[in-house]
């Protein structure tokens, strides 16, 4: 699990679409056979991707030229949303704004992850081999 270096395309979604399948692969296996085991080992996998799941996405904003701080843009609307909720002392419209902007946030990231990475080093690395992009 490296936070330096680039990350293609390739690697950035088939790492990301693999965790999915294996996490929906639990949850269904979950609703066969439902129990406490199926949770909590959906829970414990979700948790040892966490890491290397942030890792390939600081490495693929790595890759477009951007610094990796950008993983956290879908993140920030969530403080935003736990502070107004506590503010606010309940469900309102004001507590929709912050999760309107989290949408937002995780549709720009994910525009960004999609964006091919340039093809000159940069100050994260070398630029990457055609087949990686």
């Amino acid at each position: 699990m490296d936070f330096r270096g680039r990350a293609g395309r390739s690697e950035y979604w088939i790492f990301h679409v693999a965790g999915m399948l294996a996490l929906l692969c639990l949850s269904l296996l979950g609703s066969v056979f439902p129990g406490p085991f199926t949770g909590w080992l959906g829970r414990g996998l979700a948790a040892c991707l966490l890491l290397p799941s942030l890792a390939v996405s600081v490495r693929r904003m790595h890759d477009t030229g951007r610094s990796g701080w950008g993983v956290l843009l879908p993140a920030l609307p969530l403080a935003a949303w736990l502070a107004v909720s506590s503010l606010a002392g309940g469900p309102g419209l004001l507590v929709l704004l912050p999760l309107l902007l989290q949408v937002i946030g995780t549709t720009l990231f994910m525009i960004m992850a999609a964006q091919r990475g340039e093809d000159h080093a940069n100050s994260f690395g070398p630029a990457l081999s055609w087949q990686a992009r």
